[in-house]
């Protein structure tokens, strides 16, 4: 899209919002491959104002992906880890936009970048978290809610039924984002929540043979363990490695072939995450940990590790895992930053 074509579609957007919508102080936030977004402050009589996100297609060629977004989150609407869509498929611009929720401290792609400029590698804690935030919205797209625009999220829970096989399929740094800090929470203590965002190549995906009806968890399950590879080793990059895993603490070792790293094998690392992330990333979708089991290892985790259980890693980094230091570097490398 030409600069003048762009800046007359932010006029509009801008225009249109703010005479319907009672959005005010509009802002551009960023631009994907197909869509562009503007955060605005959306005031409703009698209500607390709140910050939403206008994402417009770009073009007449990017609209399908806005539909194809708009229809995904719709059903997972709901889930207490992926961005809420507050109103659908809006038509009267020249353009498609969705209305979602905004998350305010930007995506970890920039984040990691804060750690790495500071000299700092991000601590296991602070990934264990994001590794259950990511899990939990594993959750959301398996057993979808299709919640009211207005219905407050629930944390994303396995069901008895069977799950649906959406896949997100853009998984990226860009695409995972940081809202609140809910320390009171035991699963957000030590990490802001996490949200993913970004629907418009998201698919049901056919049975695969040996999988059924986990092929979309299986996908996911892959696409998460990319993220949490790239958290780890502060850049990205795999190739296929024969890797060792060990299934849980008292079970024997074992080589799988892993989209993994070699950066991976490094001091500042736990076994138990390199092991767990590598077993995500298992090229064989057989091979990877079931969605029980991924929740559960990375529950325990965030609920039940302390600085004791880091005090193997080269130092020195085993006084980053102190909860002092956890919390003195979230300030500083996510809730103070500019976003």
């Amino acid at each position: 899209m030409a600069n003048d074509e762009y800046e007359k579609l932010l006029r509009e957007v801008s225009t249109y919002f703010t005479e319907n919508y009672n959005f005010r102080n509009a802002r551009r936030i960023g631009s994907g491959a197909y869509a562009t977004a503007i955060a605005f402050d959306e005031y409703v009589p009698g209500k607390q104002s709140r910050k939403v996100v206008v994402k417009v297609a770009l073009d007449a060629d990017s609209e399908e992906s806005i539909i194809n977004e708009d229809k995904h989150l719709k059903s997972v609407r709901g889930a207490e880890h992926i961005v809420r869509l507050l109103y659908p498929n809006l038509l009267a611009l020249s353009h498609r936009a969705i209305v979602i929720e905004y998350v305010e401290h930007g995506h970890w792609e920039d984040i990691l970048g804060r750690f790495i400029s500071g000299g700092q590698r991000i601590p296991n804690r602070i990934l264990w978290g994001v590794f259950l935030c990511l899990t939990r919205a594993v959750i959301g797209m398996a057993w979808p809610q299709h919640a009211g625009a207005n219905d407050q999220p629930k944390r994303e829970q396995i069901q008895k039924d069977p799950p649906g096989r959406l896949a997100h399929q853009d998984l990226s740094l860009q695409n995972i984002l940081v809202g609140i800090w809910k320390k009171n929470d035991p699963e957000h203590r030590f990490s802001p929540i996490t949200k993913v965002i970004d629907f418009g190549n998201a698919a049901v995906l056919p049975p695969r043979e040996g999988l059924g009806v986990i092929t979309g968890i299986a996908d996911n399950i892959n696409e998460i363990g990319r993220v949490m590879l790239w958290l780890a080793i502060g850049h990205r990059g795999y190739e296929i490695l024969d890797c060792e895993v060990r299934d849980g603490p008292n079970l024997p070792m074992r080589i799988i072939q892993s989209r993994a790293h070699y950066d991976l094998i490094d001091g500042s690392i736990s076994d138990e995450l390199r092991f767990l992330i590598r077993r995500c990333r298992a090229v064989d979708p057989k091979e990877r940990p079931k969605l029980s089991d991924l929740l559960k290892i990375c529950q325990n985790a965030v609920r039940n590790h302390t600085a004791a259980d880091y005090t193997d890693l080269n130092e020195p980094w085993p006084q980053y895992e102190r909860d002092d230091e956890l919390d003195r570097l979230i300030q500083k490398f996510i809730l103070n930053a500019d976003t």
